[in-house]
């Protein structure tokens, strides 16, 4: 069970507008998911989003799959807000049977990959608070947390 990786084509929209419902019903369930999901910048929305994507030279849009089976996808783009060149990832999602295997790993390595070849300082991600599973999986990808931002509804 080897995870590939490859570009998204605009014929898989659809299949990642479907995984991305998977990864927002699980989101809504985690503290601060909600706010996420309905972010306007939110590239997996619908769509026509994903295709704008697509056409963007300054972001990735990759799928991972196993024995041709897609399980998971991710999204980065270059950030020129921040001194240097900096790469965010967007959005990144496996599949429950998919976690544990690899597959989060070679998309990061994906990323990281095409970070370098871009000159990039850096890899930037986010995780939820309390989302235990993916700061450990980001932490174990040479990741260390830069920020926390706190909020307070009014």
């Amino acid at each position: 069970m080897i995870p590939s990786v490859r570009l998204i084509a605009p014929e898989d929209v659809a299949l990642i507008v479907d995984l991305a419902a998977d990864a927002a019903r699980e989101l809504r369930a985690r503290r601060g998911g909600t706010f996420l999901v309905d972010a306007p910048g939110r590239i997996t929305r619908d769509g026509e989003s994903v295709l704008a994507v697509l056409d963007d030279d300054e972001a990735l849009a990759i799928l991972a799959t196993v024995d041709e089976v897609p399980v998971g996808y991710a999204f980065a783009h270059i950030d020129r807000s921040l001194p240097g060149v900096e790469v965010m990832v967007d959005e990144v999602f496996t599949t429950a049977e998919a976690r544990s295997v690899g597959v989060g790993e070679r998309l990061l390595e994906e990323v990281t990959a095409w970070a370098i070849v871009r000159g990039a300082t850096g890899v930037s991600a986010m995780a939820l608070p309390g989302d235990r599973d993916t700061k450990n999986f980001f932490e174990g990808m040479g990741m260390k947390a830069r920020s926390i931002t706190v909020h307070r509804e009014l």
